[in-house]
Parts: C-alpha cells; structure tokens; sequence
C-alpha cells in the first residue's frame, strides 16, 4: 500500500526535474525564428544577430552555429558561436556577446546552467582556443561565477558602452541630454542643414572613406568597408534595417553616421564630421527620431572609449546614456 502511494510522488518529482533541465540544441531554429529571439532579447546587440553571422562568413570564411537552449518547451536563451578547425586537430570556439536571454533578467540558476553547458560543450584543452566575451555586466559576483565554473580571465579590456532609452517622449529624451550638448544641436539649426536618409548604402564608400582617415589617426578600431558593405547586404533585408545618414550644407555633405537596428535596438557604428559645424549632433538626433518612429526601444552607442577616444567618448556622454561595462574575455 505504501510503495502505491509513493509511485506519484517519485513521478512528480521526476516530471519537476525534467521540465526544469536546460538543453543546448544547435541550429533547430530557422532564420524567423532567430530573429523573434533577438527582439524578445530587448536590449539586443548586432554580434548576435543573423546579418553579422553572414557577413562573417562572407569576409572571413567563418562559420556561425546558432545554439538555443531550451528549459521544457520554452527557448530562454540563445547563442552565436563561431567554430572553425585547423588541420583537424585545432578547434576554435568564439563567442561575440552572448548568450542574450529571451526574458531579462534570467535566474541566478538558469544563468549558472547556462554558462556550465557551455563550459562542458567547448572545455579547456591545448588544441582548442576558446574567446569568449559574454554579454554579462562586470561585477565581483559575476566573476567568482566564472571562476567558480572553470573560466579564466584573459588579457584585455571589457567592453564598454551605453544604452540610450527611446521608449520615452522627444521632450523627455531632449532633457537628459547634457547642456552643452542641446546647445551645439541648437547651434545646428543655424547651420542651413538638411537631411538625406540612405538606406541602400548608396554613399557607404563616402562615408567609410572619411571614417578611415579618421581611424587611422586617431588610432581606434572599427568595421571595415568590406564588413559594412557585407551588414548592409544583409540588413537591407531585414526590413530596412540600415540606416545612413548625411548632412548636407548646401549640395556639400559635412558629416555622416551609420546605424543598423536588430529587431527592438539599434547600434551606432560609423560617424564622420568635418566639424566646421555641429552636424554631428543634428545627425544623431535625427536618427533618433526615426528610430523611435520605427518602434526602437534603445540605442546601443557602438562603445565609449575614455582613454583611446575623449573627444568622441565626450559627445557620447553628452546624451547622459546608462553606461554598462562587460565582464571581459573568458577561456
């Protein structure tokens, strides 16, 4: 009589455990589906998204796997992973950003799991090179985590950027900006600008041209023409999802910048000036608005740089963006 009455509950229990283990599956998502996670991510970032997987592939010869990890029925996480081998014997596993959770913010037991799969899927060995940037806010707790799961630290900086909120009125967005900066855009309404909107990359070889120059001279990383050509193929697919925008003084082009949106964000990538007016501002402000009447929740700035870019760092933070920095480079 009492092994009947146990029977239930010994089928409870093993039902609970298996609507709650986390499984890792590669490419078991099509194209649509990848790009529902990545709007479901919020907070997004380009590196995750399928556009870059593809410019990967074209301009290195790189191969992306798509892992989702799946808890019972539902996806809560999802991953790009670069995988190439040398010879046979040497294994290359890079993550760019990720994994990016479908409900923010995960639990402390779902981000634990996820992160020891793939530690399990892609172990520490001498043939294997292992680069993996997470898309987790640098804290003393999130690196114990790591440690504590057999991650090492590698060499280098993490990234560090800032979120601008677009879910808010023009007005209230307009205020947050710093003094200084709201008095160079309303010096640009002096400056007899117009806007051209370009979202076939008709002048992306203008702009990249300048944004070189400048790269070169200040000594600061940055897409290639081949790679934004490759994102622009790409994007213009996804429902006008690239963005160039120039300045014109006249019929002359003074500044140009170029943003690409996945799904609820958008990046910053590109901007020139040639600071004889405040085109920089009035283009970024423009954009703006346009993101925001595409239904854009934030704008990711492409990165703040205190010590490389102080000039540039300087006119991001003048529209007052809430600031994050990543953990850094794992193995």
């Amino acid at each position: 009589m009492g092994n009947k009455l146990e029977q239930p509950c010994f089928f409870v229990i093993w039902l609970l455990k298996m609507s709650t283990k986390i499984e890792l599956k590669w490419d078991a998502v099509n194209i649509r589906e990848w790009r529902e996670l990545v709007a479901r991510a919020g907070q997004s970032n380009l590196l995750q998204t399928w556009p870059y997987a593809q410019m990967l592939l074209m301009t290195e010869r790189q191969r992306v796997c798509f892992g989702t990890f799946h808890k019972g029925q539902k996806i809560i996480a999802f991953c790009q992973v670069i995988r190439k081998t040398i010879f046979g014997i040497y294994h290359i596993a890079h993550i760019h950003r990720g994994p990016l959770w479908t409900e923010q913010p995960p639990t402390a037991e779902d981000e634990r799991a996820v992160l020891q799969i793939l530690r399990t899927h892609f172990p520490r060995r001498p043939w294997r090179l292992n680069r993996f940037l997470f898309d987790l806010h640098d804290s003393e707790e999130k690196r114990h985590l790591l440690l504590e799961l057999g991650y090492k630290p590698r060499p280098g900086e993490g990234y560090h950027s800032g979120w601008v909120r677009l879910d808010r009125s023009e007005n209230d967005i307009l205020s947050s900006f710093k003094g200084r900066w709201r008095t160079a855009l309303k010096k640009s309404a002096t400056e007899g600008l117009t806007l051209e909107l370009d979202r076939q990359g008709t002048h992306l070889g203008w702009v990249m041209q300048r944004n070189e120059l400048d790269k070169k001279w200040k000594k600061f990383g940055g897409p290639s023409l081949q790679q934004m050509t490759q994102l622009c193929r790409f994007t213009r697919r996804n429902n006008n999802f690239f963005f160039l925008l120039r300045a014109l003084q006249g019929t002359r082009p003074v500044a140009g910048i170029i943003l690409i949106k996945h799904e609820q964000a958008a990046t910053y990538l590109v901007g020139w000036s040639d600071r004889s007016t405040q085109a920089h501002n009035f283009l970024l402000w423009e954009a703006i608005k346009i993101l925001k009447s595409e239904q854009t929740r934030w704008l990711d700035l492409g990165g703040v740089h205190p010590e490389k870019a102080k000039g540039l760092t300087a006119f991001k933070r003048g529209l007052s963006p809430e600031e994050y920095k990543l953990i850094g480079t794992w193995c």
